[in-house]
């Protein structure tokens, strides 16, 4: 006799242990199972039937709208490759872009012939998210950030305090919902403090023991945005150099982006912070000193955004226990400006300035684009009638259907 009845335990009682919204949900209604010995999440007829509708609604949207084609290469990257160089000279643009179900996540990958092409590639892939978040409910937030390779685009799904799955800690505003993570952009579009009034001249004050921003606010009575803070670290490599960076005393620096312009703008791809004695060596007695005016020559000096337009600041004087006050960019030095800043909670929401709180992003998706072209070895080339054809450029992203699932209203 045929079995009828599905396996669909639903439950009024919360699995014990667990935090996570989403995993409690999908318990409750019988589509899954927690298994906290190997913390993971198992999916039941009602929740394995959900994930293929899903799973199969995203394939047809990534191939609509940006062309990705379904293999199944058993999760071989260099397999989808060997796909793409027997088949790119005969199909062209319909052999570069590829998706796979590897377990629970959509892979994707393509090559692109420039950064640019890799960029629009990526947007429309992020477009053809919408139709099937709306349909579950999840509203998106897109998050760009950086890392030592390119750009990175994260899709956050809610915010919960304890994402199990996959989660991130970032930031997000209450007002609005924008979302950010350590290293998002932080474009600086606050008010200088002392805007519009009479400047100053230079002037060396004695500031004894005062070698952190939080010692120099309370010795002089002033708040952190009146104040620059340096970072000072050194070029790995022959010859070596000092770097210094530059940011108001409210904000922080992010390592990450400091890197990517090193890299980028200076050609420095490795560098780490500068010891004391090295400092010693290059600029005499200056930690928790330091200041912009009156830098060598042989410093390469950086400032972040916020930098720009600061008037009456306080910087170090270079040398122990001084400080110097009616500081102003341009009139007393200048530097190339860059956004170098890290998010931290509290600092303002780029959309209506409200504070922006800690949370835990649940990641629904992820893309990375290259900063550079690959080596002539790992680029995508053929040659036809009309000349050589390279795609140097190759991007990569995945989707999390579990997290899909574990977001849905």
């Amino acid at each position: 006799m045929p079995h009828t009845e599905r396996l669909i335990p639903k439950t009024k009682n919360p699995p014990a242990k667990v935090k996570d919204p989403g995993v409690i949900r999908l318990v409750m209604e019988g589509r899954g199972v927690y298994n906290a010995k190997s913390d993971e999440l198992l999916l039941l007829p009602e929740g394995a039937a959900l994930f293929r509708d899903v799973s199969e609604g995203l394939k047809q949207q990534f191939f609509l709208r940006a062309g990705a084609q379904a293999v199944d290469c058993l999760g071989s990257d260099a397999a989808i490759r060997s796909i793409a160089e027997r088949f790119i000279r005969e199909y062209g643009d319909a052999a570069l872009s590829f998706q796979e179900e590897r377990g629970r996540r959509l892979h994707l990958t393509g090559w692109s012939a420039t950064q640019e092409d890799a960029r629009e590639k990526v947007n429309r892939l992020k477009e053809g998210l919408l139709p099937a978040m709306a349909g579950c409910g999840i509203p998106l937030c897109f998050m760009e950030s950086l890392s030592p390779c390119g750009s990175l685009y994260t899709i956050g799904g809610v915010q919960t305090e304890s994402a199990v799955f996959d989660g991130e800690e970032g930031f997000a505003c209450p007002q609005c919902g924008f979302g950010a993570f350590a290293d998002s952009p932080a474009p600086f579009k606050g008010v200088q403090p002392g805007e519009g009034e009479e400047l100053q001249p230079l002037k060396d004050i004695e500031t004894p023991g005062a070698n952190t921003i939080a010692d120099l606010c309370r010795q002089l009575d002033i708040t952190p945005d009146r104040t620059l803070k340096a970072m000072l670290y050194i070029s790995e490599g022959e010859p070596k150099r000092i770097i210094a960076v530059f940011i108001r005393g409210d904000r922080a620096i992010s390592l990450v982006k400091v890197g990517h312009y090193l890299s980028t703008e200076c050609g420095i791809t490795s560098f780490r912070r500068a010891t004391e004695q090295e400092l010693k060596e290059h600029l005499g007695e200056v930690a928790g000193y330091c200041g912009p005016v009156g830098m060598p020559s042989s410093v390469l000096l950086l400032c972040d955004e916020s930098v720009q337009g600061a008037k009456k600041t306080v910087v170090g004087a270079n040398r122990p226990g001084y400080h110097r006050t009616g500081c102003c960019f341009e009139r007393d030095f200048t530097a190339p400006l860059a956004d170098l800043a890290q998010w931290e909670e509290g600092a303002p929401c780029l959309n209506c300035q409200t504070p922006v709180k800690s949370v835990i992003w649940r990641k629904i998706a992820h893309f990375e684009i290259p900063q550079h072209a690959a080596d002539p070895a790992e680029r995508l080339a053929f040659r036809d009638r009309d000349g050589s054809k390279e795609f140097p450029f190759r991007w990569s992203g995945w989707v999390d259907i579990t997290n899909i699932l574990l977001s849905s209203s």
